[in-house]
């Protein structure tokens, strides 16, 4: 009986996975080989505006992304949309270096976003000579992006204009929240179907002790 409760147990928890709060990842994480430059000479800025699907805590950032040259430190920012861009309230900031063409961040503390708001992800260059590429998505997302070329470095109170499009391919990322600490959520209808045999079994095993 212990074995049929943890096995139960198990596959309830295995329903507690976190959420997608917004993706522009293809089928198996797939993206394209081509998207806007970050840092270089001009020190561009790169930004995508987005809406989450449901309300969550950003516990991890999957950024499909390429590293070119000069030192591997970039700079994510999530900022609250504003007038003319990402000028609104900075929710985060953290600086990471690429570790391939698809790099995911785990995010301790996370700012909690709500579904229904327009959030702003930017990434700029936060190394020496940084430079490297945002690859795009591959799966037909339009949407607006901004960019702008910032010296020294991104804030999203800049006085510098930002350049935005309202009709443009986003680039490949993926928001999730969720962690392992997060309450267990209540099974889908289909891991409900699963856990059936397991809690016949239980009850028959208890009937057969008593």
């Amino acid at each position: 009986m212990k074995l049929t409760v943890l096995a139960l147990g198990a596959l309830l928890t295995a329903a507690a996975h976190g959420a997608t709060l917004y993706d522009t990842l293809g089928p198996s994480n797939s993206y394209q080989l081509s998207g806007s430059t970050i840092g270089g000479s001009y020190d561009q800025v790169i930004a995508n505006l987005f809406e989450p699907l449901e309300d969550g805590k950003i516990s991890q950032i999957t950024l499909a992304m390429g590293h070119t040259s000069g030192q591997n430190l970039y700079r994510l920012d999530i900022v609250s949309n504003g007038e003319g861009g990402p000028t609104g309230a900075s929710l985060f900031t953290l600086d990471f270096g690429l570790t391939g063409y698809l790099t995911t961040l785990n995010l301790a503390d996370g700012p909690s976003l709500q579904a229904g708001n327009l959030y702003w992800m930017v990434i700029s260059g936060a190394g020496e000579a940084t430079q490297g590429a945002w690859w795009g998505n591959n799966s037909g997302i339009r949407g607006t992006t901004g960019w702008q070329n910032s010296q020294p470095t991104f804030t999203s109170a800049s006085s510098v204009n930002w350049h935005l499009n309202g009709d443009s391919y986003l680039n490949a990322f993926r928001i999730s929240s969720g962690t392992s600490t997060d309450p267990v959520a209540a099974p889908e209808p289909s891991t409900a179907l699963l856990a059936a045999p397991a809690l016949l079994l239980l009850g028959w095993l208890r009937r057969r002790r008593a």
